[in-house]
């Protein structure tokens, strides 16, 4: 069956699919976690590829006595085992007993009412991948956005800090957010047939975009020209936005293109005191001399947006009582010099770096055309080359120990 109908729930392993088998609605457990969810994910794909998940943010531990069902509103709800909702469709009430939730070809999940009129449906309500016939955009009388958040990591579908929506000066383009304020991609402006900075767009490809602009709505979908092939648009966990499609040969998603290039340039992409380095064969990410991951368990699942900690706390002052060394400072050279520093009227680099010492909260300064320190977290470190342009030199403040041969 393709619908869950009023009086009907699933349980456990009960699950129910679209009429030509595309799609299967159900319980799921993602990668080697303990928790369940409900999603909707490709039938026919050997590969575990959840497209949308319901209970994002709050997972239940167990699914033979929960229920996901029609209420007698005619809302879906997620009933955890202890008949708790933890997840509705907040959808607008309605009573009849012909409400029903279909399961559609194209992955969405559509609640109708007993006159047949959609009252909710999951492409209003996008996880981290945007299907064909599927829409990033906003509703102009009721205010609802339309956007897609990445999941923290591969095992974890809670909302990460990358999202994928329209502009917020509504200027008719897609952007990437970090934390959803920073900016760290923009789309171009649509030019009625594509967008300048998304390749995959303005060529002969299987795609047909298309933007509406209209006194209801503002928003972007696209279609595919032939429905042999398998693609959507995903924001990766690392921040990336990936057009991907399913490649039968080798068994596995290719990707066709990924944005922001270089990858580099995603907000805050290696977290807190994180370098990132375009060209390292090993990971992009590493932790700054002195500092360690602040979760190994992410960076094992190569999501690192988390950060790194201090292995050792600043001793601050620049001797302690108990006699021992104070903090000292790691030259850094080549990298490109996170944003918005104090900068400080000093006469030469000494000065500067005493003024660094002198404030507990610095943690770096640089002496470029003058003195600029950090007392925030750093983010954005990013590791240049000689042909680059906008290099500087960052000298880090360690505690003693920390310092490299000490």
């Amino acid at each position: 069956t393709d619908n869950i109908s009023s009086g009907q729930s699933l349980s456990g392993n009960q699950t129910i699919a679209s009429k030509e088998r595309n799609f299967e609605l159900g319980f799921f457990t993602p990668g080697n976690s303990r928790n369940y969810y409900v999603g909707i994910w490709y039938k026919k794909i050997p590969v575990q590829t959840v497209i949308w998940v319901a209970n994002r943010v709050t997972p239940i531990s167990n699914t033979s006595s929960a229920e996901f069902k029609i209420s007698e509103d005619g809302n879906l709800v997620l009933l955890n085992g202890s008949k708790i909702p933890v997840w509705s469709s907040n959808s607008i009430p309605s009573t009849s007993d012909s409400t029903v939730a279909v399961l559609h070809d194209t992955g969405n999940l559509v609640i109708r009412d007993g006159s047949n009129t959609t009252i909710w449906q999951s492409f209003d309500h996008p996880t981290d991948i945007v299907m064909p016939e599927g829409w990033i955009g906003f509703n102009k009388i009721t205010g609802e956005c339309q956007s897609a958040t990445a999941w923290e990591t591969p095992e974890n579908p809670a909302p990460g800090p990358f999202t994928l929506s329209l502009s917020p000066d509504r200027s008719k383009q897609y952007v990437l957010l970090w934390n959803n304020y920073e900016i760290y991609w923009r789309s171009g402006v649509w030019n009625g047939r594509y967008f300048p900075a998304l390749p995959a767009t303005n060529e002969n490809t299987p795609f047909n975009l298309t933007f509406i602009d209209n006194e209801q709505r503002m928003y972007g979908t696209y279609t595919i020209l032939y429905s042999s092939f398998i693609t959507h648009t995903m924001i990766g966990s690392t921040g990336l936005l990936t057009q991907r499609y399913w490649l039968d040969s080798t068994q596995e998603w290719q990707s066709i293109s990924s944005q922001p290039v270089p990858q580099c340039d995603v907000s805050s992409l290696c977290g807190t005191f994180g370098i990132c380095d375009q060209k390292s064969s090993d990971n992009i990410c590493t932790c700054t001399p002195g500092f360690e991951p602040a979760s190994m368990k992410e960076w094992e699942l190569n999501v690192w947006s988390s950060g790194c900690v201090r292995k050792t706390s600043l001793r601050c002052s620049s001797k302690s009582s108990a006699g021992g060394e104070g903090d000292r400072f790691l030259e850094m050279t080549n990298m490109r010099l996170p944003a918005n520093p104090q900068n400080l009227i000093v006469g030469s680099a000494k000065n500067c770096e005493q003024a660094c010492l002198n404030d507990c909260s610095c943690n770096a300064y640089a002496y470029v055309s003058g003195c600029s320190i950090w007392t925030a977290d750093l983010r954005n470190l990013v590791q240049l080359y000689d042909d680059d342009s906008g290099a500087g030199t960052l000298y880090l403040r360690l505690a003693a120990s920390d310092f490299p041969g000490s």
